[in-house]
């Protein structure tokens, strides 16, 4: 991967983490006031934006030499990729509660994720740990269902992480190339 790659998916997660909270609510708001295809929309970028930062992850766990989390990150693309069509051709009415279980799932994964971060032998410019947890810890919340709110927190936290190892990855590649 090119250092350009790298910090543009750098920036790309900062933004995410700063569009998070805005953007969550934005999407209450266009569910509750019968806004399907502003809905739907917003839905599809976001998921457009969890998968090209989750490949580009994969991509820079393969070149480091760590592809123990690379299924369950794929996983975790499929998963939203469901969960997205779930909400879009259903009714809401009728998938209300149903819409738990790609929440559950998502958090066992988000948890086995982070396990398997902390495996890996490169240590991420020093952010291995912290980005590990932030994955344990926003997919506990996911699990319990109630701690939902903190998980978006948690999940701001984890993209910011993952923008400073983009944006210290694509330093150290300018200076080595």
């Amino acid at each position: 991967m090119h250092s350009s790659d790298l910090s543009l998916a750098g920036y790309a997660s900062i933004i995410a983490a700063a569009l998070s909270i805005p953007l969550l609510f934005f999407s209450f708001y266009t569910e509750f006031a019968g806004l399907k295809v502003a809905s739907v929309v917003l839905n599809i970028l976001s998921l457009i934006l969890y998968g090209y930062l989750t490949i580009t992850l994969i991509n820079l766990l393969t070149e480091k030499g760590f592809d123990a989390a690379n299924n369950l990150l794929w996983a975790s693309i499929l998963m939203n990729v469901f969960a997205v069509a779930m909400t879009t051709f259903t009714d809401s009415s009728s998938s209300g509660w149903l819409s738990i279980f790609p929440i559950l799932i998502m958090g066992i994964l988000m948890i086995l994720i982070g396990v398997k971060l902390q495996n890996c032998s490169d240590d991420l410019n020093g952010h291995l740990k912290t980005f590990s947890y932030t994955w344990i810890g926003s997919g506990f919340c996911l699990v319990t269902v109630f701690l939902i709110p903190i998980a978006v927190l948690v999940m701001m936290f984890m993209n910011i992480i993952q923008g400073m190892i983009f944006l210290k990855e694509a330093d150290k590649r300018r200076i080595v190339f």
